[in-house]
């Protein structure tokens, strides 16, 4: 059995999980209903099955100011508790050759939602992910947005068929830690392609080793767009993740979680 690593690492206000039911569950090495659990076991399998050993992720990056994009194919804004003004002076301020995503993380009703995008450069915007509060709002949204959208929060909060309903969609959001077993993962990933939608791959504020293996899972999954996986900047420069990385990492930690 070669090296391997991953992270648990439950999210405090979007795991289903706490910190301290995650303890007990690994202690028994019980995983059932601990998504954060459940993927990091199932990782150490999935490197097994697929060893890293080379491979690079086109990686978007999570940014507060434009100069923040420099040398990234994509950027991601959050743009929640922003203003219209607020949000075109930033999208103006990037390089006309970065795809921007804008995060609204459900933070605007219907009708600030189609505001903004119809006040926004569409060229310039790749999607907005989760812009309404609703999912009936989202679905008006879909249906009226001159900008596609990206569906993240709703993802795991509603049923599949409501999310196969929505129209103009751009890619399907799947932050691994947050969803579970990479059985779950990988359904999600053949209902999205049966649709004709990619999936993005989205991290959860992981540490350096969380933030491989989703990359190493990017990888496994043929992911060739950019994925969301830019929040630690140390890891991402030059708008990539190196897998030869996570083979040093794994090697070093010698099968830990």
């Amino acid at each position: 059995m070669g090296a391997a690593a991953s992270e648990v690492a439950p999210l405090k206000g979007y795991s289903v999980e706490s910190v301290s039911q995650t303890l007990d569950a690994l202690i028994r090495f019980e995983a059932l209903g601990i998504p954060s659990l459940s993927f990091a076991l199932d990782s150490l399998l999935l490197q097994q099955k697929f060893p890293i050993t080379k491979g690079i992720i086109s990686t978007s990056r999570l940014i507060n100011s434009p100069h923040q994009a420099a040398n990234y194919s994509a950027v991601k804004l959050k743009i929640k508790n922003r203003s219209i003004d607020e949000i075109l002076t930033l999208v103006d301020g990037i390089d006309p050759k970065v795809r921007i995503r804008l995060d609204a993380n459900c933070g605007f009703n219907l009708s600030e939602a189609l505001k903004i995008a119809r006040e926004l450069p569409a060229g310039r915007i790749e999607y907005i992910e989760e812009p309404t509060k609703t999912f009936d709002e989202l679905i008006q949204f879909s249906l009226n947005s001159p900008i596609p959208i990206a569906v993240d929060e709703h993802l795991r909060s509603q049923p599949l068929v409501d999310i196969l309903n929505l129209n103009n969609v751009a890619t399907w959001v799947v932050k691994p830690t947050l969803t579970g077993s990479l059985g779950k993962i990988f359904s999600l990933a053949n209902r999205a392609k049966k649709q004709g939608i990619p999936i993005t791959l989205s991290s959860s504020f992981e540490s350096p080793i969380g933030l491989m293996t989703i990359a190493h899972l990017a990888h496994v999954l043929k992911l060739d767009h950019p994925q969301g996986l830019g929040t630690d900047h140390s890891l991402t420069q030059g708008g990539c993740i190196d897998l030869a990385q996570f083979h040093r990492i794994a090697a070093d930690c010698s099968f830990c979680l």
